[in-house]
């Protein structure tokens, strides 16, 4: 099993945070930095798309989902999750994620 820093722990819960009062740009700070923590950890991609797209930036989250689904295929090959292809096709024709 892959060992994280304890800041990855502490990150997510900032990443994954929805609630309408929250500061997109904090959850989107934290989720960046969980990818940078771990660029093949699925929960933080998603994350990160879902900040993008609270953010308005629906285009940079989808290309998000794209690449990081690209890099499954070529350096595991990997297919996407369900999750990620449900997500990268809510993205796709433009239907909120939440």
């Amino acid at each position: 099993m892959l060992r994280r820093p304890v800041e990855f722990a502490q990150l997510l819960p900032i990443a994954l945070q929805t609630e309408a009062s929250f500061d997109v740009q904090v959850a989107t700070d934290a989720a960046t930095a969980l990818t940078l923590i771990d660029r093949f950890d699925e929960v933080a991609t998603l994350a990160l798309a879902d900040c993008l797209s609270r953010s308005g930036r629906r285009v940079a989250a989808r290309q998000l989902l794209i690449r990081y689904a690209e890099q499954m295929r070529s350096e595991f090959e990997e297919e996407p999750s369900p999750q990620l292809a449900e997500a990268t096709a809510r993205l796709r024709n433009g239907v909120s994620q939440n």
